[in-house]
């Protein structure tokens, strides 16, 4: 019997795999390349938070550190989802968004 699975992933992170409302990629690897970028920004929250106080950084400085570190790994996330990490990061601690370089959030 197949496994049913039908993760509720949002609307944001849809946009980064598709193109005029047309999938670029299939289901499963759009449910895949989800629960790596929600897992990892669960991790990273605690870090920055612990950034944050250790550091006695603002809100936006330990965000601007977050996705310029994500982006040391291109093997792990893409330039894309790192942005999107670093706003569910903000999202998740309640932190205003970030101001992220244009060049790394707009299709490319």
């Amino acid at each position: 019997m197949y496994e049913i699975r039908q993760l509720d992933i949002p609307a944001s992170f849809m946009e980064l795999y598709s193109r005029n409302g047309r999938a670029l990629e299939s289901r499963e690897f759009v449910e895949t390349r989800f629960e790596t970028c929600d897992e990892l920004a669960h991790g990273v929250s605690e870090f920055c938070m612990t950034l944050a106080f250790k550091d006695d950084l603002s809100e936006e400085a330990v965000l601007q550190r977050c996705h310029a570190g994500l982006l040391q790994t291109p093997d792990t996330v893409s330039p894309k989802e790192a942005a999107w990490v670093t706003h569910r990061v903000a999202e998740l601690l309640q932190w205003d968004q970030p101001t992220l370089p244009p060049h790394v959030t707009e299709e490319a």
